[in-house]
């Protein structure tokens, strides 16, 4: 299967071949969604839908194309224009590439951030097999909640400790949020893999109430913009 060009997926712009190395050259970024949340603490839940929805779009097009992401962060997706607006994967290092037919239940490289890892990764035993879209789809939900209460869902000081709450797959949503919102989260977080919606339904739930708001996108974040108050630093 081959994955068809996605507005959503960094391509490289041009390719330098040397005698044993190749170089791929990338248009520059403006900033990822790590920092972007690490500044701004919170989304609103108009302008997270609107970002959101980009980003599931984008892994949806790699799992149509038998691409499983693998190590799947916040810090992957970039913003690819200056206003902030477009989000797109800013790579696919580390991805796995299916062969057409093949499962996905394959043994992965454990090489996720504790913070977005999956509980069937975590308890893959020494054979370390899971299914990998299943598992991408479960990092989808920590980004959207990270996005909307500008904290992991499952974050402690003790690692072993973090690793058995994930695990045990419990989280606590704040009272504000929708529940629409908390509906397509726990959809995401289900400690069941089989259970969890995947990319492509993800884009049929009913908390993408409006097929304007990826075009109003821009709207939305500049009104976002004006109410932020910047302070100043000492």
């Amino acid at each position: 299967m081959r994955m068809t060009k996605s507005v959503h997926v960094a391509f490289p712009v041009d390719l330098f071949l040397e005698a044993d190395s190749q170089y791929l050259v990338f248009e520059k970024g403006h900033g990822n969604m790590h920092t972007q949340i690490k500044d701004l603490k919170v989304l609103p839940e108009e302008v997270a839908k609107a970002l959101f929805l980009q980003m599931v779009e984008a892994v949806a097009d790699c799992h149509s194309g038998g691409i499983v992401l693998n190590d799947m962060k916040l810090r992957r997706f970039i913003f690819s224009n200056s206003l902030k607006t477009n989000l797109c994967i800013e790579s696919l290092n580390g991805c796995v590439l299916l062969r057409p037919g093949e499962s996905d239940d394959k043994r992965y490289s454990k090489k996720s951030n504790p913070f977005y890892i999956s509980p069937e990764a975590i308890r893959g035993g020494k054979d370390g097999y899971y299914k990998g879209r299943p598992s991408d789809v479960w990092s989808l939900g920590i980004m959207m909640y990270t996005m909307l209460c500008g904290k992991y869902p499952f974050h402690d000081v003790n690692p072993i400790t973090q690793l058995s709450e994930i695990v045990g797959g419990k989280y606590i949503t704040p009272p504000g949020m929708s529940f629409d919102a908390k509906c397509l989260i726990s959809k995401m977080l289900n400690r069941d893999p089989n259970e969890r919606l995947s990319a492509k339904a993800i884009l049929s739930h009913a908390w993408f109430d409006s097929p304007e708001d990826l075009k109003n996108i821009a709207l939305k974040l500049e009104k976002f913009e004006e109410r932020i108050h910047v302070v100043p630093t000492a």
